[in-house]
């Protein structure tokens, strides 16, 4: 019985697919097969081509983008092209809310950071299934003190047992996740020990690390 596929693995196949058909496009002055063309290996692609753009709307719009940055928006339609903008304008407005304040935003508060946050996930596990397009892994990667959860361990986990290599990327996702919210924590107590002072914020250095599962010396 074959092995039933989930979205994102549906996903990475079919870019990897765009790419085949965007390498065979270079390759014959930029031309875009046709499916109905006598030539076997013309209607081959021309028929993969099309099976791509019919499958947008089951897999989704960051995968109808992904194609239209693949293959152009000319070929699979301008209404693509406007989602990928949409993408790289809200990686440009992380970018600028970064920088500004110092971290990257954190899941669970409200307006733009909020909202930012969920773009951080989105792309993250899109990273992680291997569906995020070069262009946009590159501009993530100039985002202030952005990381790729990880990366740092695939030398490390070459030859693994898949199992072992997953177990090791969920370590450095909660190593690296435990390192954010002890810089977050110890900027919120610079500012409150600026404003108070004294044995007070001695207690509630305690409390705060106590919440935040992490381990203060006082």
């Amino acid at each position: 019985m074959p092995v039933k596929m989930s979205q994102q693995q549906k996903i990475a196949s079919a870019l990897a697919r765009a790419r085949e058909v965007r390498t065979w496009m270079d390759d014959h002055e930029d031309i875009t097969p046709n499916m109905k063309s006598s030539d076997a290996e013309v209607k081959r692609i021309g028929q993969m081509l099309n099976n791509l753009k019919a499958n947008q709307k089951k897999l989704g719009p960051q995968y109808a983008a992904s194609l239209a940055e693949i293959l152009g928006a000319s070929v699979v339609g301008n209404g693509n092209l406007r989602k990928l903008q949409g993408r790289l304008n809200r990686i440009q407005e992380l970018t600028n809310w970064a920088a500004d304040n110092g971290h990257l935003p954190t899941r669970g508060r409200g307006g733009v950071e909020g909202n930012l946050a969920s773009l951080v996930s989105d792309v993250r596990q899109e990273y992680k299934s291997g569906t995020l397009s070069a262009e946009q892994e590159q501009l993530l990667a100039r985002v202030p003190h952005w990381k790729w959860v990880g990366n740092e361990y695939q030398e490390l986990t070459a030859g693994l047992p898949p199992t072992e290599q997953a177990f090791i990327r969920s370590r450095a996702k909660r190593d690296a996740a435990a390192v954010e919210k002890a810089a977050q924590l110890r900027e919120t107590l610079s500012d409150l020990s600026t404003q108070f002072g004294g044995n007070g914020v001695k207690d509630l250095i305690f409390r705060k690390g106590v919440e935040c599962k992490i381990d203060i010396c006082l």
